[in-house]
């Protein structure tokens, strides 16, 4: 069976494109015909991401232009790719012609083959070398490009220098804001004192001893040397811990000594605690529920040594024999105390302190006697 022929197309004046379009010659119209063109023109996204046009050179006699896409970019920039492209370019060439009458635009078979090879996406350069430069597209000389460049560098760099200056400027701000102006310096309304007593440690008497650190920022306070200054100026505190209360204020929380011993002086008593520190001189009349006891006049470790001795064996005392305590003395190393009864007791060392406890009270209940001796509990002795 044979195909019917293909009808001839119509010399008439209106033709059609090839989308089956009607157009009247000398009509312009995007992606149609020109009479003032004789250039094929492709409009190619470069990849420096500008525009160029793209030529195809057709003989003089042809008065057409007509716009195809092209791809943006190629990375196969080769010698048989480009002659390859050339071949393509010269069969295009020879089949375009022009229908004088119609003014109709006739493309060869080949013309299919040549919009396959067109769809790939070539860069510029390779787009330049295959079609040629376009009448009236400017040329950028090799100076004014790398003027351009430079140009662009020392922007570059001036930004950069900007940046880093202002960098530099608020870093300097931060700092002197935080560590040497006065957003963040200590006032003496903004202290608290917790734990004091007004009978020992009063906590005005606290805030005022710290007075050299006012209007001295937060950040470059020395929390362990104000806590140190605290437990030098006053005896009487046994623990400090001093906290940052931003923007402008301290909390100090003392731990205060504890009364458990009395010292009998001549005709007064010094309430002190288990390391021998005074807490409140010149009382009339022993703290209540504590032991009376001598100490060494003078400060130093003989005076801790026996304020501890003697704060044990006190605590390793019953209730029953705690009652009959008269008063306790050491020189650091033993211990003796006398009971109400008028008996005396060698305690010794702070060593066994339970067991001489309740030798001691079998002793005093079962026996009398002008002196107990306790220092060996396994043996002790009755005088």
């Amino acid at each position: 069976m044979k195909t019917p022929p293909r009808p001839r197309r119509s010399s008439d004046s209106r033709s059609q494109d090839t989308q089956g379009r009607e157009f009247v010659p000398g009509q312009e119209k995007t992606g149609g015909l020109s009479q003032d063109s004789a250039v094929f023109t492709e409009a190619v996204s470069s990849d420096l991401e500008q525009s160029a046009y793209v030529s195809i050179r057709v003989p003089e006699d042809t008065s057409v232009s007509r716009s195809v896409p092209v791809g943006a970019s190629v990375r196969q920039r080769g010698k048989k790719s480009l002659q390859h492209r050339r071949i393509v370019q010269e069969e295009a060439r020879q089949s375009i012609s022009e229908d004088s009458v119609s003014g109709t635009v006739k493309l060869s078979g080949r013309r299919h083959r040549l919009r396959e090879v067109l769809r790939r996406p070539i860069g510029s350069r390779a787009a330049v070398e295959l079609m040629g430069v376009a009448q009236g597209a400017p040329v950028a000389s090799a100076t004014a490009r790398l003027e351009e460049k430079r140009r662009a560098r020392r922007r570059l760099r001036a930004g950069r220098y900007i940046v880093a200056c202002f960098s530099v400027l608020a870093v300097a701000l931060c700092v002197w804001g935080v560590f040497f102006s006065r957003l963040f310096a200590l006032e003496q309304q903004q202290i608290q004192v917790t734990g004091s007593d007004d009978e020992i440690v009063s906590p005005v008497a606290v805030v005022e001893s710290v007075e050299q650190w006012y209007g001295v920022p937060l950040t470059r306070l020395s929390l362990s040397s104000i806590a140190e200054h605290i437990r030098h100026s006053f005896p009487q505190v046994k623990d400090v811990e001093v906290k940052r209360r931003y923007p402008v204020g301290l909390d100090i929380v003392l731990t205060l000594r504890e009364v458990v011993l009395s010292e009998r002086l001549d005709s007064s008593w010094n309430h002190v605690d288990e390391s021998g520190v005074i807490l409140r001189r010149g009382q009339g009349v022993p703290a209540e529920g504590t032991a009376r006891v001598v100490l060494p006049q003078e400060e130093g470790r003989e005076r801790t040594q026996a304020a501890a001795a003697l704060y044990h064996a006190w605590t390793a005392l019953g209730t029953d024999l705690q009652s009959q305590c008269d008063l306790m003395s050491s020189d650091g190393m033993f211990v003796t105390f006398t009971l109400t009864s008028g008996a005396s007791v060698v305690w010794g060392t702070d060593e066994a302190v339970e067991l001489k406890s309740r030798v001691l009270a079998i002793l005093v209940a079962e026996r009398s006697a002008a002196t107990y001796d306790v220092s060996a509990p396994t043996r002790p002795v009755i005088r």
